[in-house]
């Protein structure tokens, strides 16, 4: 594990900032893996989810406390990343 975390810190990630994110929705595909950044000290991701289109509304798959399980968020991204006030924004990868 330490290997591994030695050479992702050589990379870059780039973040887009809590209140720039429903300007980049459109770029964001099913299956987009999406990390919600932090301001928790140490950490730099506090959840992880994969984007799901519902419609015209871009939403979260993910494991949730709330509902005991793997659940679509109710909420758009968007309105998930701003209803936490420790989220400062997000990282997307795509899967090849």
């Amino acid at each position: 594990m330490e290997v591994i975390e030695k050479k992702l810190s050589k990379k870059t990630f780039y973040l887009i900032e809590k209140n720039k994110v429903s300007a980049q929705n459109g770029k964001i595909k099913n299956g987009d893996i999406i990390a919600f950044t932090t301001n928790q000290n140490g950490l730099d991701v506090a959840h992880v989810g994969f984007a799901l289109w519902h419609g015209k509304s871009l939403r979260l798959l993910h494991a949730s406390s709330k509902e005991g399980g793997v659940a679509i968020s109710e909420k758009t991204l968007t309105a998930y990343l701003k209803s936490n006030k420790n989220f400062t924004g997000i990282i997307v990868a795509r899967p090849l």
